[in-house]
């Protein structure tokens, strides 16, 4: 009986301190900045069917009139568009990159988003330094947005603002210049998640599905009829999915 007696109270001891330690980890993990807001967005995906919306501006201009009817909705103070939500189930999407002066073979991946204007507004994404995408991207001048870890990886003496990167899929083809630089986002993991970023205008790299998300002063769910009826507006035949508050993917 002393033996079990003692073994009982070697196992709970055990247990009490996991008990311990996970609540104090879970506490932990509520209090890291992700880098973005998540209360009080609803989010959905939309995807333009290639044979409707065949080239790059009708797609964009398609996008762009979703986003001037979610923004007239009574309530909303801020709409966006990204290719990937934070803790989404979409497969990665990554490039390559490399500096004008580095062999392609010697190119890196980053986690690569494509947003729209206002995206990073709507979601309080801090800027560190430049500026954020507008509507007014052009294919001429293509620009990006990095996070503050490329650019510390890249250029930890001097500033991002105005340095080239060579992007592509396979190996680095393209050619970009650095508008911005943002505080890192933790979207895959809100304590693991340390991989670069490089955020592109959806101007430039469309992605189809696209997520919109709007920001309202009111629970994100009352708004899914307006929703659904600001993108009928642009095309009846568009059907918008996984309607959500973005909190629920944090969740």
């Amino acid at each position: 009986r002393l033996a079990l007696l003692v073994a009982q109270t070697a196992l709970s001891l055990v247990l009490l301190v996991g008990a311990g330690l996970l609540v104090r980890s879970f506490a932990a993990v509520q209090g890291v900045d992700m880098g973005f807001a998540s209360d009080r967005h609803l989010t959905f995906r939309v995807a333009l069917p290639e044979n409707r919306y065949p080239e790059t501006p009708a797609l964009v201009a398609a996008s762009h009139a979703i986003l001037e009817r979610l923004a007239a909705i009574p309530g909303v103070t801020g709409v966006g568009a990204m290719s990937h939500l934070p803790y989404d189930d979409l497969p990665n999407w990554a490039l390559t990159y490399a500096l004008p002066s580095e062999p392609p073979q010697g190119a890196s991946r980053a986690d690569t988003r494509s947003v729209s204007a206002g995206l990073f507004e709507t979601l309080g994404v801090q800027l560190e330094e430049g500026r954020l995408f507008t509507d007014h991207e052009s294919p001429e001048s293509p620009v990006i947005v990095i996070d503050h870890l490329l650019a510390e990886r890249l250029w930890p003496d001097r500033s991002a603002i105005g340095q080239e990167l060579l992007m592509g899929q396979a190996r680095p083809t393209g050619r970009a210049v650095v508008a911005g630089v943002v505080r890192h986002l933790r979207v895959r993991s809100p304590v693991a998640d340390l991989s670069p970023q490089i955020l592109v205008p959806y101007q430039l790299w469309q992605r189809s599905p696209m997520a919109y998300v709007v920001r309202t002063t009111a629970e994100p769910s009352s708004l899914t009829a307006q929703v659904r009826a600001a993108v009928a507006d642009v095309d009846p035949r568009l059907p918008i999915y996984d309607v959500r508050p973005m909190r629920d993917y944090v969740d």
